[in-house]
C-alpha cells in the first residue's frame, strides 16, 4: 500500500514569481525616472521639465511593471504564503491548500530539522522553498518514500541525479554587462560635454547619474532571468549517462558532452552555472540556484564514465 499523509500544517512559501515582480517594480520606475535627467541634459531642458519627465517616466514604469505577466501571476495565484493549510502527500505529488499540486518530478530536495524536530524544508520548482512546520518523524517517512520513487535529492538509495536549472545564455548576459559600462561612459560624456552648470554641480550629478545608468542596465539581464526565466526553469535528470529535461524535449549523452562548472561574479551578480559543450551542436548554459547546487550537480556528472569535467 502506498503511504500517504494528510494534515493541516503551518506552511511558509515565497513563490519564484515574487522576486521577478518585485524586481520589475524597482527597475522599471527607476529607468523611467532616469529618462528625465537624460533628456534634460541632451535637450538642455529647464528644471521643471526634467522633474515632470522624471515623474512621468516613473509612473509609466510602475504601470508597466504592474501589468507584467509575472505580476499577474503573483496577484492571481502566487502570493507569498504564510498560513495554516492542509498538506497532502500521495502518489500524485505534494499538494498544499491555497498553492496547489507539485508533482514529485518537480520536488528537487528536502531537509529535515532532526535536531530541533520542528520543521521539514522542501525545495520545489513550482512553489520554491516550502517550510512545513511538523515533526520530521511524522512526515519524513512518507516524503522519503515518494521522493525515492520520483528520484529527487534527499531520498536514499540508487536514485538518479536531479537538479533544477534555468536555461540562459552567458554570452548574452556578458554583453549586457558591457552595455552597462557603455551606458555609464555615455552618460558621463553627456554631462561633461553638454552640461553648463559648473564643475562641482556636474561632478555631483555625475556621481549619482553615472552609477545609476550602469546599474539600471545591469539590472535588465537579472530581471530577464527572474521574469522570463520562469518559463525556462526545468528539472534535469541524469539517469546513467543521459541527461534529460523534465519535459522530454531535450537530452544529452554526457559521454559525448564536456561539462564545465562556472562561477562568474561582477558588480551586481554572482552566477553559478553549467556549461555543456557537446561534440556536435550548440553549447547549453544551465543556471543553478547557487554554488552548492552547482557542486552537487557536478558530483553527479563526474560519476559518468568516459567523460571529462572541468571546474571554474
Amino acid at each position: 500500500m502506498t503511504p500517504s499523509f494528510s494534515r493541516t500544517l503551518h506552511v511558509i512559501a515565497t513563490p519564484a514569481s515574487a522576486n521577478a515582480w518585485v524586481m520589475g517594480l524597482l527597475l522599471l520606475p527607476t529607468l523611467g525616472c532616469l529618462s528625465g535627467p537624460v533628456l534634460g541634459v541632451a535637450w538642455d531642458l529647464r528644471a521643471g521639465w526634467v522633474v515632470a519627465l522624471s515623474l512621468a517616466g516613473a509612473a509609466s514604469g510602475f504601470a508597466l511593471a504592474w501589468g507584467l505577466p509575472a505580476g499577474s501571476v503573483l496577484r492571481r495565484e502566487g502570493r507569498a504564503f504564510d498560513a495554516q493549510a492542509k498538506v497532502e502527500l500521495d502518489a500524485r505529488g505534494l499538494w498544499i491548500e491555497g498553492l496547489g499540486l507539485s508533482p514529485w518530478r518537480e520536488v528537487i530536495a528536502a531537509e529535515a530539522d532532526h535536531r530541533e524536530g520542528t520543521s521539514v524544508t522542501v525545495q520545489t520548482v513550482r512553489f520554491g522553498r516550502l517550510a512545513l512546520q511538523v515533526s520530521p518523524s511524522t512526515l519524513w517517512p512518507v516524503l522519503a518514500f515518494h521522493m525515492r520513487l520520483g528520484g529527487a535529492t534527499g531520498a536514499t538509495g540508487d536514485r538518479p541525479v536531479r537538479f533544477a536549472a534555468r536555461v540562459f545564455s552567458w554570452p548574452v548576459y556578458r554583453a549586457w554587462i558591457l552595455a552597462g559600462y557603455a551606458a555609464a561612459i555615455a552618460m558621463a560624456w553627456l554631462l561633461f560635454a553638454h552640461g553648463d552648470k559648473g564643475l562641482l554641480i556636474t561632478l555631483a550629478t555625475a556621481a549619482v547619474i553615472v552609477p545609476l545608468a550602469a546599474c539600471s542596465v545591469w539590472a535588465l539581464p537579472d530581471f530577464r532571468l527572474e521574469h522570463f526565466g520562469l518559463s525556462h526553469r526545468h528539472v534535469f535528470e541524469l539517469d546513467g549517462p543521459i541527461l534529460t529535461r523534465s519535459d522530454g524535449r531535450w537530452r544529452a549523452d554526457m559521454r559525448e558532452t564536456e561539462a564545465r562548472a562556472r562561477i562568474e561574479t561582477g558588480p551586481t551578480y554572482e552566477l553559478a552555472f553549467l556549461e555543456l559543450i557537446p561534440r556536435r551542436g550548440r553549447r547549453v548554459y544551465l543556471l543553478l540556484a547557487d554554488a552548492g547546487a552547482l557542486e552537487a550537480a557536478m558530483r553527479g556528472l563526474e560519476a559518468v564514465p568516459h567523460r571529462g569535467a572541468e571546474g571554474a
